[in-house]
């Protein structure tokens, strides 16, 4: 007889109760369930019994453990035959619910949110997850989007109702997501407690990653929790750039939603979850995108598990590519509207072969770029500068190339780029890529 304790539910009478799949079945067992290691005989306890009613013996296993039911909602378990679960229906009756829920101004939004509330319910089959970022003045709809993903998705919990050190553990230890409102003050990094967050959730959109605190109990130990996971946050204004990079950003705005209040509809916010926990055990893994897939880098990461799930579903995806896409490209367009894009296309024209020998007069490729030149190329009217406009443009362009990590040496006429350096060549040829600049050759 096989045995395997899934997830904490609750029946029907609103009582947590393990769901359990006893030889390809699926039932309920009460928690705190001990089992005598002598003669078998089970028994409920909140602690470690003393002794067996029936043997006296006092060696016991823990069967079922306790269930604390206010970390996050748990889904109220009803069985749904295999051959009765469509997983179009669910999806539809996901999109339609959320529709009168919450108000979005970009028709594609529904559909993502509804992909990805559903694809939390198989979190193992991702190695990377997007983050959702609401942003919008208050009343707009930002925290009724995180109520909402806390009523459906799988182990949510709520930011703003645990301390760091239990959100810490509600991720490690459950698998949990996270839904923090007000980001703009909890992710502050002038504050402790915002950098902790900051470096907790930045990383965790990708799988194997880990949260390393130093064990204060052992000065040479330390403690690593698995971090990875959904998560969504709401604010005021936009915030890290970093962790905006890992989302997808839904603008709101003031609006009336058709249910005034989530009590109104929580019947049919129960059912849907319920029905997607029936999928989550009853249905196998969504499809792997495969490696050829027109979605690279960052782009791939944020919504393969949406697209991933929408396949799976039997949904029309093509408009949620197309989205990611265009999104992808209005992130290229924003990189060339700045002075990192102008520095960058100063060097690679500098260092390109038409300008060297055509322009420049050179006869052999530059070894070095010095700031003058760069400058010159970066203004046209750089020889009518004046000693402080020459001071300070230069300060700026010399603190522009160390932020992009680029390697500069002093010399006797002046600060210059090394070219021929190694770390230079590669960081170049990574820049002129990400800022869609000619392949450095």
């Amino acid at each position: 007889m096989t045995e395997d304790i899934l997830e904490p539910v609750l029946n029907d009478k609103n009582k947590p109760m393990w769901l359990v799949k006893k030889n390809g079945k699926f039932c309920l067992k009460k928690p705190n369930i001990w089992r005598c290691v002598s003669c078998g005989t089970e028994m409920i306890s909140n602690k470690n019994p003393t002794s067996c009613k029936k043997c006296n013996k006092n060696q016991f296993d823990r069967i079922a453990a306790s269930i604390n039911p206010d970390v996050w909602k748990l889904p109220k378990w009803k069985d749904i035959p295999t051959k009765q679960m469509k997983t179009k229906n669910i999806y539809k009756s996901a999109y339609k619910l959320i529709k009168r829920c919450v108000v979005f101004h970009e028709e594609i939004h529904y559909k993502l949110f509804t992909l990805w509330c559903i694809s939390t319910w198989k979190i193992e089959s991702w190695n990377s997850v997007g983050f959702l970022t609401f942003i919008g003045l208050p009343d707009s709809g930002k925290t009724r989007a995180l109520d909402v993903a806390r009523e459906i998705c799988y182990r949510m919990i709520h930011g703003a109702h645990c301390t760091f050190p239990a959100m810490v553990r509600a991720t490690h230890f459950y698998g949990a997501g996270v839904l923090i409102d007000e980001i703009q003050s909890q992710f502050n990094s002038r504050t402790d407690t915002g950098k902790k967050m900051i470096d907790f959730v930045k990383p965790s959109y990708r799988r194997g990653s880990c949260y390393l605190v130093a064990d204060i109990e052992n000065q040479d130990g330390i403690l690593s929790y698995k971090n990875f996971g959904f998560k969504a946050f709401a604010g005021e204004r936009s915030f890290d750039s970093a962790m905006l990079s890992r989302s997808i950003v839904f603008y709101m705005e003031k609006a009336e939603p058709e249910i005034q209040d989530l009590k109104y509809v929580q019947s049919e916010l129960d059912e849907l979850q319920n029905k997607l926990l029936n999928y989550r055990y009853k249905i196998g893994s969504p499809p792997d995108l495969g490696e050829d897939f027109l979605l690279k880098g960052r782009s791939r990461e944020i919504f393969d598990s949406i697209i991933s799930t929408g396949i799976h579903l039997g949904v029309d995806v093509s408009d949620v590519i197309e989205y990611a896409i265009n999104l992808k490209k209005e992130v290229d367009d924003s990189l060339q509207d700045t002075i990192e894009y102008e520095i960058l296309l100063a060097i690679f024209e500098l260092s390109s072969e038409p300008y060297y020998r055509d322009i420049a007069g050179w006869t052999d490729p530059p070894t070095v770029l010095y700031y003058k030149d760069i400058m010159k190329q970066l203004y046209p009217d750089y020889d009518n500068f004046g000693p402080y406009d020459i001071r300070t443009k230069g300060g700026k362009l010399g603190y522009k190339i160390k932020s992009l990590n680029l390697k500069t040496k002093k010399t006797k006429t002046g600060t210059c780029l090394d070219l021929y350096d190694k770390r230079n060549k590669n960081r170049l040829e990574i820049l002129f890529k990400r800022y869609g600049i000619a392949k450095n050759d």
